[in-house]
């Protein structure tokens, strides 16, 4: 499943439990979704690169406040942490994977393109498909609680995937330019979850501002450009002149976007292995229990 391909809907429980050491989780996570506002104004998809690194970094702190919320605040035969290892499980490691990969063929590319415009003739790679985006999964909340309740351990998972669904889902559409429509139906239910406001405003922005374009398309459009290049171009001509002056800007400013954006997403794989890690041994240890 590719994110989009994700199912989207929201879960509706007819309660909550609202329990106090969840408290801080969700008022934490609305005031960093809300610091993502406003998304600053650009003229092209790769102006976007910077935000989408916050947006990142909102993600590894999600991560690793649930981790710590979840493994860390409570006894380790008090909790099945099966449902946190579903919610950071290998999808989510295939999905920063596959966005490292993904940026990597646009940062060879993008090299291409530098020397290109330093050396005044053209010399680009063979076309390769670009690698797909994976999904993120978010199946441990669609089927209700037998009680129709949601216990602290759900919450909190929930808001983790949401999150990894706007922010990935935002990296897929800027990067590739596939999955337009993605931030359609992208909501929470802000009456369940606190944070849900905050999160359903910056879904909002997402959809208004991102999709014009993407980095694959500028990028497209720069080698289109240099294939036209001669050595014996006249750079003397203060036309062409400034416009090679601008590409390489642009070139340049793109790099240190998709450089930044990368490990940022590393920081994300990072914070999922720690969770998997910690919940791996949470059962390891209520297993020891167990046997004695």
């Amino acid at each position: 499943m590719f994110l989009t391909e994700k199912h989207r809907s929201v879960p509706v429980f007819p309660s909550a439990i609202r329990f106090p050491f969840s408290d801080l989780f969700d008022t934490a996570l609305s005031s960093r979704l809300l610091s993502l506002l406003p998304i600053p104004a650009s003229s092209s998809a790769s102006d976007n690169l910077p935000w989408l690194s916050r947006a990142c970094d909102l993600l590894s702190l999600t991560i690793s406040d649930a981790t710590s919320l979840l493994l860390h605040k409570h006894k380790p035969s008090s909790l099945n942490p099966s449902p946190f290892l579903d919610s950071t499980s290998l999808s989510l490691l295939d999905s920063c994977n596959s966005i490292s990969a993904f940026s990597d063929d646009l940062l060879r590319r993008l090299l291409y393109v530098r020397f290109s415009l330093k050396s005044h003739n053209p010399s680009l790679p063979e076309k390769k498909h670009l690698p797909q985006l994976s999904a993120i999964r978010s199946v441990s909340l669609m089927e209700k609680p037998s009680r129709g309740e949601i216990d602290a351990v759900k919450k909190t998972i929930y808001a983790v995937e949401a999150v990894c669904a706007l922010v990935l889902g935002a990296i897929l559409v800027t990067l590739s330019g596939n999955g337009m429509d993605y931030f359609k139906g992208l909501k929470v239910n802000d009456e369940i979850y606190s944070w849900g406001k905050a999160f359903n405003k910056v879904s909002e922005a997402v959809s208004k501002r991102i999709g014009e374009g993407s980095v694959n398309d500028e990028l497209e459009k720069m080698e289109a450009t240099i294939g036209g290049l001669t050595a014996e171009m006249d750079l003397e001509v203060e036309m062409e002149k400034r416009r090679f002056c601008e590409m390489e800007m642009t070139s340049e400013d793109m790099r240190e976007g998709l450089e930044q954006l990368k490990a940022s997403v590393n920081a994300v794989f990072q914070a999922a292995m720690c969770g998997r890690n910690a919940a791996v041994q949470s059962l390891l240890v209520g297993a020891q229990k167990k046997c004695k």
